[in-house]
């Protein structure tokens, strides 16, 4: 993921605090290819697009050196690789766009300790 933020919304900074989590990111990939044929030159290029955003919140006492708690929901979105050619002719074959949602939690205890937990609460859906 792209940014990934806190912001306090309760509670007394570096003591102890819920604080709110946010961010999000995108992810571009392309390629151009071509085809040289004496009677079927074929130029074309694929583009693949996604991104998602994080949102959630997160308890810490001592700013999270002794005990930090968080649950976050991360939606994201997927264009799978569509093709585009401009030789012989132009033409478009596009995919289904796809979407998940991931619960991710986590607690740490002292710095030493540390279990996290994600599981799929919508699994990856596309249409």
């Amino acid at each position: 993921m792209g940014v990934k933020c806190q912001r306090l919304i309760y509670g007394i900074p570096y003591v102890s605090g819920v604080k709110a989590v946010f961010g999000g990111g995108i992810t571009l990939q392309g390629n151009i290819a071509g085809q040289t044929q004496c009677d079927l030159p074929k130029i074309c290029g694929a583009v693949a697009l996604g991104g998602g955003f994080v949102i959630g919140l997160s308890y810490q006492v001592a700013d999270g050196k002794a005990l930090s708690a968080d649950l976050t929901a991360n939606p994201s979105l997927e264009l799978p690789p569509f093709e585009v050619c401009i030789l012989p002719k132009l033409s478009a074959q596009f995919q289904k766009v796809c979407y998940k949602v991931d619960v991710e939690g986590g607690v740490t205890l002292l710095s030493f300790y540390t279990k996290k937990v994600t599981f799929n609460l919508i699994p990856k859906r596309c249409f």
